[in-house]
């Protein structure tokens, strides 16, 4: 079922990008999106602070040995797992130019 929601996502989106592009509001949606995502990277690096929260500054940055593309986050989560040991999961994300509005 997952992967019968992911491609109705993924459809759903094209068709949003395609109208936005006969339209010619395209641009102007992923300007928006940009904005939108700065914001959500200031906010990740508030939540979580500049050292477990690094956003990649361009296409060349390496952080502890993996590459960060510019506009990238690498986000350290830090805890305790089901046999009290410590651990911690490094997740990287880039945001599509698409993201938020399709």
């Amino acid at each position: 079922a997952s992967a019968v929601f992911r491609q109705e996502l993924l459809d759903g989106a094209r068709v949003r990008i395609a109208s936005d592009e006969a339209a010619g509001e395209l641009a102007a949606a992923l300007e928006e999106n940009a904005t939108a995502q700065e914001e959500e990277r200031v906010v990740l690096q508030a939540i979580f602070g500049e050292e477990a929260c690094v956003i990649g500054s361009d296409e060349n940055s390496v952080v502890d040995g993996m590459t960060l593309p510019n506009g990238a986050v690498r986000l350290l989560v830090n805890g305790v797992n089901s046999k009290k040991a410590e651990m911690q999961v490094v997740l990287q994300l880039e945001m599509p130019a698409e993201y938020p509005s399709h």
